[in-house]
């Protein structure tokens, strides 16, 4: 049984953009509360550095659960295609069994398990061999991990103290905060009158607190475009908390949604 993936544990990734290849990077994103190994546990749906537009996490475990998200670990899949190839060794996490129809879930753990050795042999073999790519593409990718691990860290404590301001109470936290991509920047922002934005609502639904750009897409806000985007414009003044969306996994449907939109919290729209 595989062992359980975290925040700064590695993906490969094997997009390539125009001649760059994405290479991969370290998980960035994890569960606020449930650790491995005294690091955030990863899920699906969380995010992973790489070149260009961020990699997400697309399976998990099918029994184990982390703030209702599969569990991820070493040998699962991400969005572009790549493979998490680091785990804690000492926490495993399986899948559930159930009669003959079970079996199908044990088969793809482990082709993705043997997957996962296969591309970790072909980078200690090309590292010792003398290439220079892998190892200083793995140095590099250690080096932004913890880059990103403190950015991640004062990004969030910047959105909590914001939503706490706003009378968040600590149980509507969670989905404020999974919606943002914290290795990009949050910061508190004025927007002036007549500020024109955009919010994507389903049809009858009230306005939310949620706004965007004019013409940024549904997708690049983590949400599906199943919505109708319905113009604003600011009367007055508003304090709003400006934010990156997080890529984002329908676990109903499997559906990836990109993120990578610029967002703003307004809790008192006027």
């Amino acid at each position: 049984m595989p062992p359980a993936a975290r925040i700064t544990d590695l993906h490969t990734c094997p997009m390539v953009t125009g001649v760059v290849p994405h290479v991969g990077g370290p998980i960035a994103l994890g569960s606020p509360n449930v650790f491995s190994g005294k690091l955030p546990q990863a899920r699906v749906g969380d995010m992973a550095v790489c070149v260009g537009p961020p990699d997400v996490v697309a399976k998990g475990s099918a029994g184990v659960f982390v703030n209702k998200r599969p569990a991820a670990r070493l040998g699962d899949n991400t969005a572009h295609g790549g493979i998490i190839v680091l785990g804690l060794p000492t926490v495993i996490i399986g899948e559930t069994g159930s009669g003959s129809g079970g079996g199908a879930g044990f088969d793809g753990v482990s082709l993705a398990f043997a997957a996962a050795e296969a591309q970790i042999k072909v980078l200690i073999s090309a590292a010792s061999r003398g290439a220079p790519f892998c190892e200083v593409c793995f140095e590099q990718a250690l080096t932004k991990a913890q880059t990103v691990a403190e950015e991640t860290s004062r990004n969030k404590a910047q959105a909590l103290q914001f939503y706490r301001g706003c009378g968040i109470s600590e149980d509507e936290l969670q989905s404020h905060i999974q919606g943002i991509d914290f290795s990009q920047p949050v910061e508190e922002v004025t927007l002036p009158p007549r500020t024109e934005l955009v919010q994507h609502q389903k049809d009858g639904r009230p306005r939310g607190r949620y706004f965007a750009p004019p013409g940024t897409p549904a997708g690049q806000l983590g949400i599906s475009d199943n919505r109708i985007a319905k113009p604003y414009e600011t009367g007055a003044s508003v304090t709003a908390l400006k934010s990156t969306a997080a890529p984002f996994v329908d676990p109903d449907t499997g559906e990836v949604y990109d993120g990578g939109g610029v967002q703003y919290f307004i809790p008192d729209f006027r």
